[in-house]
């Protein structure tokens, strides 16, 4: 008979970023009342066309409960539709409430986590290796500043629980990983060209070792 107590389970990436998410969400929205207006008014919007038959039919994708999938009714329908549908049900209110101008931005900096949740989900086979590789894809798209500070504000909080809710699990990971790739012992991987690149490569030289 197994010990359980001697077995050491791996962490699902999917259910960790997607705890990442919803931390991040829950802070900013704390601290910018714009991300709070915008997520309150797109929830209501998907939640309408969760419930609505005439909707829902007309969506290439199902529209899940969540916070990774409560904006996927932009991705999956344009304005112009959207308008059009909701026109005919005499509810275009809920649509103008949106600010679809930083939904916009909104979805451009969810896009590497839809790609990151698509790679591991689609994949029928283990994908630890994938693991450490994607933190650090997520932490270098994260890192570039946009022109609105709402979306600067959601960026650290994704970056601040990256560390604290997903880097954690992987520290092991990375260590077993300098056994097959070296570079993964030196962060050679890793650009250093400004002077944020080099803070982020030597905080993680730090953290790595404690």
């Amino acid at each position: 008979m197994y010990d359980y107590k001697e077995i050491s389970y791996i962490d699902c990436m999917c259910h960790r970023l997607h705890t990442v998410i919803t931390a991040a969400w829950k802070d900013a929205k704390s601290v910018c009342g714009s991300l709070d207006h915008y997520y309150s008014r797109a929830s209501a919007l998907v939640s309408y066309c969760h419930h609505t038959v005439v909707l829902l039919d007309s969506l290439p994708i199902t529209i899940k409960s969540g916070v990774v999938t409560s904006i996927n009714v932009f991705t999956a329908l344009k304005k112009d539709t959207l308008t059009e549908i909701l026109e005919e049900l005499n509810n275009l209110m809920i649509l103008a409430r949106v600010d679809f101008e930083l939904n916009k931005k909104v979805l451009d900096l969810f896009q590497i986590f839809y790609q990151v949740f698509e790679k591991l989900q689609a994949s029928d086979v283990p994908t630890v290796n994938l693991a450490v590789p994607l933190y650090y894809l997520l932490v270098s798209k994260l890192k570039s500043d946009s022109n609105c500070d709402a979306v600067n504000i959601l960026q650290k909080k994704l970056v601040l629980y990256l560390d604290q809710k997903l880097f954690t699990s992987l520290k092991v990971y990375h260590w077993l990983g300098t056994l097959a790739d070296h570079s993964f012992k030196t962060f050679a991987f890793l650009p250093r060209v400004s002077a944020n690149d080099l803070r982020f490569a030597s905080d993680l030289e730090e953290d790595i070792v404690k």
